[in-house]
């Protein structure tokens, strides 16, 4: 049996909006290590994990392959062994491009009336033009997890609003995404891992399950099929993504989100990118199980460690 150790940095995002950020709270480390052990328990039950054990790295002193949920300095820096030098995984620069939500807005074409503001003039000048929407607004900062960082709005008329809003503008990663608070009808995730020469392997599509304020719940196979446009759209909106990841120097794993929503007319659309997450994700392996073996051997950070650090799961 092969041991896999975990390194659940899942509150990168703190990290990539601030790298000289404060510690993280006790609250928040509690409710990380609870989604850290749904996340390894979704792993080892997605199935052709056999040969397979996966921990989190703090409770094991003896591994086979060491694995990050996103490879940041802030998560290096924690390995026992650690040589501070390493080519094959993404730089911080790289990591804080592809996972800014400026990078996402450039790809693909969001919804009505739908910006990426980096000013308060900006976003001021948009929500007076724009006529309201019948749910607000939903802005999101450039940087966000497990539902954070994102509030709905109807206008900038509050003081608490207001400044929220300035302070995304000068930190949290600089900005604000600006997109019509819509109904959606349902979720859905696509995975993939990227080599570094630029090819992919690709997962099957997966139902996603969020809460009100975006919070991750679960991840299914599909019990409905998308209809033929949603999933030529979607695997569109994949392979844009895999060339601007490429692009940008990134490789290693990643999502990306799209959703069925209803407009003012009660008509279905589809929004095939409305997410990415250039990391692991906690659903990653439920649409990627397939793949398991090859996610293990390529994304093991062993290589970035001293000889005797190699060893210690001999």
């Amino acid at each position: 049996m092969s041991i896999v150790a975990w390194l659940l940095n899942l509150d990168v995002e703190l990290e990539l909006a601030n790298p000289a950020r404060p510690a993280t709270s006790s609250r928040l480390q509690s409710l990380l290590a609870h989604h850290g052990r749904r996340f390894l328990a979704g792993v080892d039950a997605s199935g052709q994990t056999a040969g397979f054990s996966h921990v989190p790295a703090s409770s094991c002193s003896n591994w086979d392959h060491l694995l990050a949920w996103c490879p940041s300095p802030g998560a290096l820096r924690g390995m026992d062994g650690f040589t501070g030098e390493d080519a094959h995984h993404p730089s911080l620069d790289c990591l804080q491009t592809v996972n800014h939500r400026k990078f996402l807005v450039e790809l693909t074409e969001g919804l009505p009336d739908s910006i990426f503001a980096t000013t308060m003039d900006q976003l001021t000048e948009h929500l007076r033009c724009c006529a309201p929407p019948p749910g607000g607004w939903l802005l999101k900062r450039a940087f966000g997890f497990s539902g954070r960082w994102r509030r709905q709005i109807t206008d900038l008329g509050d003081v608490a609003t207001r400044r929220w809003c300035e302070a995304s503008m000068c930190d949290y990663g600089g900005g604000l995404q600006v997109e019509p608070f819509v109904s959606i009808l349902a979720e859905f995730t696509l995975h993939g891992l990227l080599q570094a020469d630029g090819s992919v392997l690709r997962g099957e599509p997966t139902r996603l399950y969020s809460d009100q304020r975006g919070a991750w719940i679960d991840n299914q196979a599909l019990s409905e099929d998308l209809s033929v446009s949603e999933r030529d759209a979607f695997e569109l909106a994949f392979s844009t993504t895999t060339d601007a990841l490429h692009k940008s120097g990134y490789s290693g794993p990643f999502g990306i989100d799209g959703f069925r929503w209803q407009d003012i007319e009660g008509k279905p659309r589809w929004q095939p990118l409305s997410d990415l997450n250039a990391r692991f994700t906690m659903g990653y392996f439920v649409g990627m199980h397939q793949h398991h073996r090859d996610v293990v051997e390529t994304c093991d950070l062993s290589r970035v460690l001293d000889q005797d650090a190699r060893r210690r799961g001999d």
